[in-house]
């Protein structure tokens, strides 16, 4: 897989991913103002990427949910409220198949 969707409010929706299964965030947000980060998901392929002003969430070709940023209410699943600097599976949902997320 080589694009994935992007629920960013811009309208065009689909953006490159590397073959690699690199993901890069970049830009001014509430949470970690310009601060640029990257990631690889290896052996995965990431299929749907959605991003917010304080956290954003990654879904795999396998149905797996990972997420990061803010989480000052439990927002991302995880089952506390400590922020998160690099995507986290989300355990809860283990055995659930993610198709889309946003």
């Amino acid at each position: 897989v080589t694009r994935a969707s992007m629920a960013t409010g811009e309208t065009d929706e689909d953006v490159d991913v590397p073959e690699s299964g690199g993901v890069f965030a970049f830009g001014r947000s509430k949470f970690a103002d310009n601060v640029s980060n990257k990631f690889w998901i290896k052996n995965d392929p990431v299929l749907a990427v959605a991003c917010g002003d304080e956290h954003s969430a990654v879904v795999t070709a396998s149905g797996r949910l990972y997420t990061f940023g803010s989480n000052d209410w439990g927002q991302l699943g995880h089952g506390n409220t400590k922020p998160y600097y690099k995507p986290a599976f989300v355990r809860a949902l283990k055995h659930e198949s993610i198709r889309l997320v946003a």
